[in-house]
C-alpha cells in the first residue's frame, strides 16, 4: 500500500492474517487484513480492505484469542469515540457490536 504506513498491527493467534491499520495520504487510517504464508514469512498481496466505519480512522485493532474477532477503536469525523466489534469469517467482517461515547478532539 503505497503512500502510507502502518499504525498499528496485530497477528491474528493462528498466524494466518495480520490486521494493520495503515494512516493513508488521502483517507485517514484506514483498516486491512492480510492473509499471512507463516511457512514461508511472507505477506500476501490480495488483502482484505473491509470498509468499516469508512467516516472515521481507526486507532487501535486486536483479535480475541480465538481468532473469531477482531475489535477496533475509531474516532469519526464528529469527534465521537467508539469500539466496535465483528465476527471474522469467510474473508469478511460483519459487526457484532459498537460501544461509543462523544467527546472533543484533542
Amino acid at each position: 500500500i503505497s503512500n502510507s504506513f502502518a499504525f498499528d498491527v496485530a497477528f491474528r493467534p493462528d498466524d494466518r492474517f495480520v490486521a494493520v491499520v495503515f494512516l493513508l495520504a488521502t483517507a485517514g487510517q484506514k483498516l486491512f487484513i492480510i492473509p499471512f504464508d507463516r511457512s514461508s514469512g511472507t505477506l500476501s498481496s490480495n488483502f482484505i480492505s473491509p470498509n468499516v466505519d469508512p467516516d472515521s480512522d481507526t486507532g487501535a485493532v486486536d483479535w480475541s484469542p480465538d481468532g473469531r474477532y477482531l475489535v477496533t477503536a475509531s474516532r469519526s469525523t464528529s469527534a465521537a469515540n467508539f469500539i466496535s466489534a465483528y465476527l471474522f469469517e469467510n474473508l469478511a467482517l460483519t459487526r457484532i457490536g459498537v460501544s461509543g461515547a462523544t467527546g472533543t478532539a484533542t
